[in-house]
């Protein structure tokens, strides 16, 4: 029995937390983390209701690289944020950050008819 990596799982009044560590080589990364250049990530996850009926979502995970530059080998940072005005429009915005600043940022709209 080999063990390529863990995963760890806990929700805390809405809040998820997620924590997944490779402990292979560069190919089990993918699998463990979700991005085979990382062998480690972090997430903050919520999904409510954002009053007035429109709900909401934010996901905001970072992953480690060894040997990294940044503050904790952090590696890179990923935001997701999608606010639902109304249930026919929603906008989103997505921002990542790396060790060079600022990499993309990605805003959205949704319309439903």
């Amino acid at each position: 029995m080999e063990f390529y990596g863990i995963e760890l799982n806990c929700t805390l009044n809405g809040i998820a937390f997620r924590s997944a560590s490779s402990f292979g080589d560069a190919d089990d990364n993918e699998e463990i983390t979700g991005n085979e250049l990382y062998w480690e990530v972090f997430c903050i996850s919520n999904n409510g209701d954002g009053g007035g009926g429109g709900a909401y979502s934010f996901d905001v995970c970072t992953y480690f690289l060894a040997n990294s530059t940044m503050l904790f080998d952090s590696g890179e940072t990923v935001i997701d944020v999608s606010f639902e005005i109304t249930s026919s429009f929603t906008i989103n915005t997505a921002l990542t950050i790396d060790a060079t600043g600022f990499v993309e940022w990605v805003l959205g709209a949704f319309v439903t008819f």
